[in-house]
C-alpha cells in the first residue's frame, strides 16, 4: 500500500512538472483528458471488484459461545474457576457472567 501512494505521489509530482511547462490553455485540456481517462480505468476497476466481491461465498455463521465460560481452561485454573478483580471496597454481592453470585 505505501509503495502505491508512493508512485502515486511521484506521479502526481511529474504531471505537475510537466503541466507547468505548458501554456495554460493547453495544460488545461490536457488534464481535462487525463482525468476523463482515470475515472474510467477507476470505474472498471471498481465494477470488477465488486463482481468478484458478490461472487465470493457468504462465510459461515460464527459458532456461539458455550455459556457460563468466559475463557479457555489452563493448567493454572481448572475447568469452573474464574477469577473476578474488583478494584475498591465493594457492598453487596457481585454477579458473575455465569450467574454465579459471590459475597452473598
Amino acid at each position: 500500500m505505501a509503495i502505491v501512494l508512493i508512485m502515486l505521489c511521484i506521479g502526481v509530482g511529474i504531471w505537475s512538472w510537466y503541466l507547468f511547462q505548458l501554456p495554460l490553455e493547453e495544460a488545461d485540456s490536457r488534464s481535462s483528458v487525463l482525468s476523463g481517462f482515470a475515472s474510467v480505468v477507476f470505474g472498471v476497476f471498481g465494477l470488477i471488484f465488486g463482481f468478484l466481491a458478490m461472487r465470493r461465498p457468504p462465510e459461515p455463521p460464527a459458532t456461539p459461545r458455550p455459556r457460563g465460560r468466559a475463557t479457555k481452561s489452563t493448567p493454572e485454573s481448572p475447568p469452573g474457576s474464574r477469577s473476578v478483580q474488583i478494584g475498591g471496597d465493594v457492598h453487596g454481592p457481585v454477579v458473575t457472567g455465569d450467574d454465579n453470585i459471590i459475597g452473598k
